[in-house]
């Protein structure tokens, strides 16, 4: 993996305005969640950032392995990204926010760097899941 690599997956994501975020919990069940800010910070290294669900935090506590995916749907051209939480780091927090439900889970926007290992293309047509370089 390098920087230009991982800015691909940062290309789509920014064209379509968004990124997939996989995660799962110890058993692998799957979760997805959606990230709206996402940039390249090293030559491995990918953050995002949402006010994702506490779904993840809880998979990203027991699980560390995380995919992320970006796909143009327009174009049939995306990219996924696997590789493990480095760091975690709450960034805001809502508390309180409906004081008439204050059983609800306070939600913490998040920013998750991620060291990716691998990227495959993405698309609707046949591919080979073959590593980008």
């Amino acid at each position: 993996m390098n920087r230009e690599t991982i800015q691909k997956l940062v290309d789509v994501a920014s064209r379509v305005g968004y990124m997939f975020i996989v995660t799962a919990d110890e058993k692998g069940l799957p979760h997805l969640a959606v990230a709206r800010r996402f940039n390249v910070v090293s030559e491995r290294h990918i953050m995002v950032a949402d006010w994702f669900c506490p779904k993840t935090s809880e998979n990203l506590s027991v699980n560390l392995h995380v995919a992320c995916v970006a796909w143009d749907a327009e174009l049939d051209v995306g990219y996924q990204a696997f590789g493990v939480l480095q760091d975690a780091e709450e960034i805001a927090m809502l508390d309180e926010f409906v004081e008439e439900a204050p059983e609800i889970i306070p939600q913490a926007e998040k920013q998750l760097t991620i060291r990716l290992d691998d990227m495959v293309s993405f698309s609707q047509v046949v591919h080979s899941d073959k590593p980008e370089a």
